[in-house]
């Protein structure tokens, strides 16, 4: 069995993937929502499971992964952490993790160390708050990278706390570096993303405290991209493309670099579609070059995503090919929280791309928590 659930994640991600065989399903989750989620959604959807798969003991995930830094991906984890204690009936009762990779902060600069009662200290390299505190606010971005930038090192925290492996097997930044991942229930994992290389870069002309603004344009550029953890999942046949919120070349480069196009184009049963359905991360060439069988939509219409003009180009990308659009809100709630004026072009791209190409629309039911993708037999 191979089954991609997508959860309702409100305008960020929450993917739990069932493998294995009915008998012994197995379960990894990558990524769980912004705020309101966890109570909301995936606390309920964890208590199902349990009552499924483990009614005499913690529900157990192969992998938790997040992809990347922004509350609507990792905010889920965090409250699932902090609402139990540590040392006694902490939600391991529900729930417990085989390993858990995620690149925080410290990952990426290599100067952030994680002492070894599980708070995060400043290296003597760099004060880690001075020297965030004293960054150049550009364009009014700051607040939200210093954000960010917390949340994750609360995550690691938490990690260390209740002795999860953080980014086991090889440790480190989880980046293409890494070798192929092979989880028990016959799941393959191949890191795409971020790119090795570039990582090394950024640690090691990361600056001292007092170069503050080229700290901070070499941030604004750089750090959300280059954090996001995507990868490629393959289990029974099928695959899926994990993206993140990382920008279209990015995704090619990744793909290239772990030799997996053809002609520079790549085939996959599930293309998770990038930050939402941005066409700020997207190009028709893209779209034409990496294709699917299915594309998910995990947006509910905050920030305007998914965006219209991502549909118009995938209208464009693929004329006459036959594919499904899974959305994980219902389209109509969708628009009700575009802003004014959306509306009416995302109703025009999806009536567009439904007479260019033979589509079949999946849209998470209201009643449910989420909606089901069946991959594998």
């Amino acid at each position: 069995m191979f089954t991609m659930e997508c959860l309702n994640a409100k305008e960020g991600d929450c993917i739990i993937f069932h493998f294995g065989s009915p008998a012994l399903r197995r379960l990894a989750i990558v990524d769980s929502g912004s705020s309101g989620t966890y109570k909301q959604v995936l606390k309920k959807r964890l208590e199902e499971l349990k009552v499924e798969i483990s009614p005499s003991a913690p529900l157990y995930f192969e992998l938790g992964m997040v992809s990347h830094i922004d509350n609507d991906h990792l905010k889920g984890f965090l409250d699932f952490f902090k609402r139990e204690k540590a040392g006694k009936n902490f939600e391991t009762d529900l729930l417990e993790f085989g390993k858990f990779w995620h690149n925080s902060f410290h990952h990426l600069t290599r100067h952030v160390s994680v002492a070894t009662a599980g708070s995060i200290t400043a290296s003597s390299s760099v004060d880690l708050k001075q020297h965030l505190e004293t960054l150049d606010d550009r364009d009014g971005r700051m607040d939200l990278i210093l954000s960010s930038f917390a949340q994750g090192d609360r995550l690691e925290q938490h990690l260390h706390r209740w002795k999860i492996a953080s980014n086991a097997p090889h440790h480190g930044t989880v980046s293409t570096a890494w070798n192929d991942v092979h989880l028990d229930g016959g799941v393959a994992i191949t890191i795409t993303g971020p790119n090795a290389k570039r990582l090394k870069e950024l640690g090691d002309k990361w600056p001292e405290p007092d170069k503050k603004i080229e700290t901070a344009a070499y941030l604004d550029k750089s750090v959300s991209n280059l954090s996001s953890i995507t990868a490629v999942v393959r289990c029974e046949g099928a695959s899926v493309f994990l993206t993140g919120d990382a920008r279209g070349d990015d995704l090619v480069e990744g793909l290239e670099e772990k030799n997996l196009l053809n002609n520079g184009k790549a085939h996959f049963t599930v293309l998770k579609m990038p930050h939402h359905g941005s066409d700020r991360n997207m190009t028709q060439e893209f779209l034409e070059n990496i294709t699917a069988d299915i594309y998910v939509f995990s947006a509910n219409g905050k920030h305007d995503n998914p965006d219209a003009g991502t549909l118009k180009m995938l209208a464009a990308a693929r004329p006459g090919a036959t594919f499904t659009l899974a959305f994980t809100n219902p389209i109509s709630a969708i628009k009700t929280k575009f802003h004014s004026g959306v509306a009416a072009p995302f109703d025009a791209a999806l009536k567009k791309i439904k007479q260019d190409c033979t589509v079949t629309l999946v849209e998470r039911d209201e009643a449910e928590l989420s909606v089901n993708l069946e991959l594998g037999n």
